[in-house]
This record gives structure tokens, sequence and C-alpha cells, in this order.
């Protein structure tokens, strides 16, 4: 099959007798769960307002049927629980945009545990914010 309509699965269009049936059964059985990574690019994590942005758009995945529940926190959970807990949060519960950076850096030298635990990737910015 060299072409197939969105919505349509493959093991709809395999003889059931076929081999390769018994391949895609098997491999929904087995291995029909893979991890998925969003990347963000040239986002001003900074800004209160992306930070928002941000927690709603996990959210909305959290709230999809395919996802699986509970989701893990993500970096930017740690990050405001750290910054919680070191009283910088904006009453908004959300970083204000002149204590991220500096937060950041912190949390990443004094919880690093957390740190890694959050599988955060942050590298220097164009203008060296880290």
């Amino acid at each position: 099959v060299s072409w197939m309509q969105p919505g349509l699965i493959l093991s709809e269009l395999v003889p059931s007798t076929d081999i390769t049936s018994t391949y895609l059964t098997a491999e929904a059985d087995y291995f029909s769960f893979f991890p998925v990574t969003v990347a963000t690019k040239s986002v001003d994590y900074a800004s209160p307002a992306v930070q928002a942005e941000l927690l709603a758009f996990r959210a909305r995945i959290a709230q999809m049927a395919e996802a699986v529940q509970p989701l893990p926190p993500f970096w930017l959970h740690y990050l405001l629980a750290y910054a919680n807990a070191t009283g910088v949060l904006g009453a908004d519960g959300l970083l204000p945009a002149d204590a991220f950076y500096p937060t950041l850096r912190e949390w990443r030298s004094v919880d690093g545990l957390s740190y890694a635990q959050s599988q955060g990737n942050f590298g220097y910015g164009t203008r060296g914010e880290l």
C-alpha cells in the first residue's frame, strides 16, 4: 500500500490470515507505547505569559486520551516548585520576568537532582542567559 487516507488503520487493510496481520497485532500489543518529546525554540521563557502558555499546553496534552496518566511533571513544574520554596514566585504562581534566569541558574546549581529529573536541556542563549 503506497497511499493511505488519514484515519485508516493498516491492520484493517491486511488480510487476517496474512503473517503481516500477526506482526501488526503483536506490534500493537507490545510496542504501541512510545515517549514523546516536545521541543520549543526561540521562546521567551522569562515572560510570565509564555510560562502560562506552556503550562496550558501541558494541561491540554494531559487531557488527551492517548496520554499515559498521570503525566509526570516537566521542567517548568520543577522550576516553579523551587521558586515557590525560595519565595521568588509571583502572586500569579509564575516567575516574574526579571527573576526567571537568576532563579533558573540557581535551581540548576543548587538542586541538581531536581534539575536532572526534569530532563530540561538549557544551554547558552544569544544573550548568554545561563
